[in-house]
């Protein structure tokens, strides 16, 4: 008696292998999905991950800003003058030189940016018995450097001063900041003292303390978006080194993809004046009148993805004096924060 062998049909493997590669192609799309999934999820937290560090950076900065030195500053450039600058300047024109914007109102057509005044490593001493425009004679030496750019305000005004050497003494110690006493810096000509009322090349002894900062070595600061390459916007920081012939900005990068960053002052327009911001000023540069009576700035930040692949059109928004973008396939996140700036300028010493 033969027994019955059972085996598949044709129709019956078919049908197999179509679940199969349902089941199969079902997987891989869940795969795929987990993948763009995680991908978005990196995205999100790498541009998150670079507004906090803008921010972070920026409040650090401002909480710097200015500290121990007037409203303005004098120094020796390389191009052979004495220039006179603000410790905060806001640019609404993202142009390099600047291209200066003074009046309110109008359409803002790309980022803006600022340069700034930072006292990076940060001492203090006083004029302690006599100065002039080469040396002074001060109450300590301690934290002050070969190369530190020095701040001596005097009646409200700072003048900038490369350190070139520092003698101890009994008395305290001597600060000098002449060219014969340390190289060719171009930061330091005897000129420029008489930015701040030192006109004579003989010693003076100072009718109230006059105080003299260590402001680093390098305290000539800026933010930038360089929108060089469309499709790769950077925020860069750059520093002014003014030595070495040399007095434009190093520039490295800071944070990528940064698509705009747009700026606003809150300025104090009481007299006298007070602690508080009255007017939120974003739509030209800063004024000579304004300084002194900065008390906040706004900081606005956009980022984008690398690449222009969102399933759904967006556009960079409208910020500040700036317009809203054209439709694109970018993802986005905005950053907006106030960062209080507390250093009022300094009066300093007279003579």
């Amino acid at each position: 008696m033969k027994r019955a062998k059972y085996a598949f049909t044709l129709i019956e493997l078919l049908i197999a292998v179509t679940i199969s590669g349902v089941v199969l192609a079902g997987a891989f799309s869940l795969q795929l999905v987990f993948h763009r999934a995680m991908n978005e999820e990196e995205t999100i937290a790498d541009m998150q991950a670079n507004l906090d560090g803008i921010r972070f950076f920026f409040q650090k900065a401002m909480r710097q800003l200015g500290s121990g030195i007037g409203a303005t500053v004098s120094y020796y450039n390389c191009n052979g003058s004495v220039e006179t600058i603000a410790t905060l300047g806001i640019h609404n024109s993202n142009s390099i030189p600047v291209v200066p914007d003074l009046t309110d109102g109008g359409v803002d057509n790309d980022p803006d940016w600022l340069e700034y005044t930072l006292a990076s490593n940060l001492a203090m001493t006083y004029v302690d018995g006599q100065f002039s425009k080469t040396w002074a004679d001060v109450q300590s030496t301690n934290g002050f450097y070969h190369r530190n750019v020095l701040g001596i305000t005097i009646n409200g005004k700072t003048c900038m001063m490369r350190l070139t050497n520092v003698v101890n003494n009994a008395h305290g110690g001597k600060l000098h900041f002449a060219p014969a006493h340390g190289g060719p810096f171009c930061m330091n000509q005897v000129i420029t003292m008489e930015q701040c009322g030192v006109t004579s090349n003989s010693s003076t002894t100072p009718t109230s303390p006059i105080p003299i900062v260590n402001l680093g070595e390098f305290p000539f600061q800026a933010l930038r978006v360089d929108t060089t390459r469309p499709a790769s916007p950077v925020l860069m920081h750059g520093v002014k080194s003014l030595q070495n012939n040399s007095s434009t900005y190093t520039w490295v990068p800071l944070a990528l993809d940064v698509e705009d960053l747009q700026l606003a002052v809150h300025v104090d327009t009481s007299n006298p004046p007070d602690e508080r911001g009255d007017v939120w000023v974003n739509s030209r540069d800063t004024l000579a009148a304004e300084v002194g009576r900065w008390r906040a700035l706004r900081v606005s930040v956009v980022v984008r993805t690398p690449t222009a692949n969102s399933p759904v059109m967006t556009t960079r928004p409208a910020l500040e004096d700036r317009p809203a973008g054209t439709p694109d396939r970018y993802k986005r996140r905005v950053l907006r924060f106030i960062a209080k700036i507390p250093n009022r300028p300094t009066q300093g010493g007279s003579i």
